[in-house]
């Protein structure tokens, strides 16, 4: 790694880089600003779609929580066990969002 074109800052309304939030309409591998490959899974490839500079984390999230409740998306624990219950998926999603955010910035998929 090194230089890059984007940001290791987190803005208040992050951006996911134009060229992988498109790609990240109809695939999981997406391309980072230094030319690499980044593998999503479905949660980061929702997330992805929404950082387009217009929500904070928080609302992103909110939104993230209703994609992942409308298309039966499976959220599991730290082990890996399926959860059940709304407040238990919500916050999940919750923490899973501000992580992903951390995840882009560091992979070079968050625009300046």
């Amino acid at each position: 790694s090194g230089p890059y074109p984007g940001t290791t800052e987190i803005a208040e309304r992050p951006n996911v880089w134009a060229y992988a939030r498109h790609q990240a309409k109809t695939r999981l591998a997406v391309t980072t600003q230094r030319h690499e490959t980044a593998t999503l899974d479905e949660v980061a490839r929702e997330l992805a779609q929404l950082l387009d500079g217009t929500r904070t984390i928080p609302e992103a999230a909110a939104e993230l929580w209703l994609r992942v409740k409308d298309r039966g998306l499976e959220a599991k624990d730290a082990e890996g066990k399926p959860l059940t219950g709304e407040a238990a998926i919500r916050k999940l999603v919750e923490v899973k969002a501000a992580e992903l955010v951390r995840w882009f910035r560091d992979n070079a998929l968050l625009a300046a």
